[in-house]
């Protein structure tokens, strides 16, 4: 929960400050910026890394996340929920940047413009995900919680297409479905494992959460 909020936090002081450099620095200077907040994430990430005391190898044996994908049905509707959330993102995050290209004729009020939309999702996060998540979660269970993106999904979706505001109606879209999917979708998700053994729930959480989603990625991008 800490690791979730301090990364909806961080995207909310990123949206801010994108908004605030691109008052008095164009897209190459907001390049450099960039550049230098990479840096300090590697020397984060390095000290995260180092090992200060050895730890003594698993006794069991980790079976690979590929074998289990092939012999598991649960972790193989698993799989295909990730994958179709990535698709899914893809293509709405592709409609977004293009209609957002479209409506503003600068670089640098796109920049404004996408730092404010970010900031806005990450606060709205916040308060879903702290507020209304595990509500939900407790009442509904996992079923309504893990149906609420895709409902989501759907009602903007058919507000977009009913109305004339293409860029503010997509955008709408995109924010719903980055705020369900980084509270109530990830939540839900998470506790998908938590019956799993922990030889099967280790591999499989790095194998589903994250190739899966990059996969979906991938093919929701491909007709873009």
């Amino acid at each position: 929960a800490r690791v979730a909020a301090a990364a909806t936090l961080g995207g909310v002081l990123g949206g801010l400050a994108a908004g605030k450099i691109a008052e008095f620095a164009d897209v190459r200077g907001m390049l450099l910026v960039l550049a230098a907040l990479h840096c300090v994430c590697g020397i984060t990430v390095k000290g995260i890394g180092e090992s200060r005391s050895p730890q003594s190898n698993s006794d069991v044996k980790m079976s690979s996340g590929i074998q289990l994908l092939a012999t598991n049905r649960y972790l193989q509707l698993m799989g295909v929920l990730s994958v179709m959330v990535g698709v899914v993102a893809a293509l709405v995050d592709y409609t977004l940047k293009a209609a957002a290209a479209e409506h503003f004729e600068t670089s640098e009020a796109l920049v404004v413009f996408f730092g404010q939309f970010y900031a806005a999702v990450g606060v709205a996060t916040f308060l879903v995900q702290s507020l209304l998540g595990p509500r939900v979660l407790r009442r509904y269970g996992l079923g309504v919680t893990l149906a609420v993106l895709p409902l989501t999904v759907i009602f903007l979706s058919g507000v977009h297409l009913l109305t004339a505001l293409r860029l503010y109606s997509i955008a709408a879209l995109r924010g719903g479905q980055m705020v369900f999917t980084n509270s109530f979708l990830r939540s839900a998700f998470d506790l998908l494992f938590k019956h799993l053994p922990p030889p099967i729930k280790r591999p499989m959480k790095t194998q589903i959460v994250y190739s899966s989603q990059r996969l979906g990625d991938v093919l929701g991008e491909a007709p873009c």
